[in-house]
């Protein structure tokens, strides 16, 4: 893995944060056309019922395109410059595997190794944070103490 993956790697979670805000975006224009189409019926209290179940899908999808924007904020304030030391924008390769420090995103292979996309809140990544290449960290793993190597940090 080498310094120019790291674009790829932002691609990747950049990529999946678009595709989380259109899903957002599409439930709320969807469920706010829903909402318009509903007409009232002799039946009020379905009618009540309806509504306040659609308001709160829509709840939901404006609580989705929040944190979506929220991780777009996080990629934009990121720099895949080279690093030394684990944070934001790091590529990390451990005794455990690679790491990619950025949003939480599904996992990708790169020149045949898998890239787990961490976000600053992850455990894991809180571990780490400031640690660079050779460096040995404590990590609590389901509950047990256990350790891990730092390889390298790109």
């Amino acid at each position: 893995m080498q310094q120019t993956h790291k674009a790829e790697l932002y691609q990747h979670c950049c990529d999946y944060v678009q595709e989380l805000i259109n899903q957002a975006q599409s439930g709320l224009k969807n469920s706010q056309k829903a909402a318009n189409m509903e007409e009232k019926s002799s039946a009020g209290d379905k009618f009540e019922t309806n509504r306040a179940m659609m308001h709160l899908q829509m709840e939901g999808f404006i609580k989705r395109l929040d944190h979506a924007q929220e991780l777009e904020k996080t990629l934009l304030s990121l720099t895949i410059s080279p690093r030394y030391k684990v944070g934001l924008g790091a590529l990390i390769e451990t005794d455990r595997g690679w790491y990619f420090i950025g949003v939480s995103a599904p996992k990708i292979k790169i020149n045949q190794q898998y890239v787990t996309c961490l976000s600053t809140e992850a455990p894991v990544f809180k571990a780490l944070q400031g640690k660079q290449a050779d460096d040995w960290v404590e990590f609590n793993l389901n509950g047990e103490e256990d350790y891990i190597e730092i390889l390298r940090v790109i």
